[in-house]
């Protein structure tokens, strides 16, 4: 399963926003906030705690949406690993259910691992290959999880120093599920194996 980018949302975009995470100055690119609507509002996401939603970057369409989330500008951030996240949705078939983290690490390719995830979330983590994002690292955590029949799909991104990149990585995608999940109806489907519970 892949998400796309929506198109208006260049790589430059993107690295510009990474580039403003890892010198501790928070996503930056516009005003940023805790929450927000996407797939034509039957999906609320929500950030963790320290994180903002860069309203600018929202792409939000019924068939498909996009965010980025990174750490909050100044003291609301302070103390958070730098990370860059993106958010993609698109709307669940009808009996689809969430591909669990083995299938999600098949589709990933090469040196991607399933991961045990929570919140429903499949979780995966890649530690090889290149990405678009100037000055991160080859590791990144990819994630999807449904809610408001959406299939959310969620890649985290950070510069090679940053802890975001092990387990603190993991639990900011699991808060991002769970806070969004909680927030979001209809109610959503299992992920269709054991190791995305």
């Amino acid at each position: 399963m892949a998400f796309r980018i929506i198109p208006l949302l260049t790589a430059a975009i993107v690295a510009l926003g990474l580039a403003a995470c890892t010198e501790g100055a928070g996503l930056s690119l516009g005003a940023s906030q805790a929450e927000t609507q996407l797939a034509g509002g039957a999906l609320t996401l929500v950030a963790p705690a320290g994180y903002c939603i860069d309203r600018n970057s929202v792409e939000n369409g019924a068939e498909q949406s996009f965010a980025l989330i990174a750490r909050c500008p100044g003291n609301a951030g302070a103390g958070k690993p730098p990370a860059l996240i993106t958010v993609t949705t698109a709307p669940m078939a009808e009996g689809q259910s969430v591909p669990g983290a083995s299938a999600l690490a098949r589709a990933s390719g090469r040196g991607a691992v399933a991961r045990p995830g929570r919140e429903g979330l499949s979780l995966v983590q890649i530690r090889e290959g290149e990405t678009d994002i100037a000055g991160a690292s080859p590791t990144r955590w990819r994630g999807v999880f449904a809610a408001g029949g959406q299939l959310v799909g969620l890649t985290l991104y950070a510069a090679p120093d940053s802890a975001a990149l092990g387990d603190g990585g993991a639990a900011l995608l699991s808060q991002i599920a769970r806070l969004s999940r909680a927030t979001s109806a209809p109610p959503t489907a299992p992920a269709d194996d054991e190791d995305a519970a």
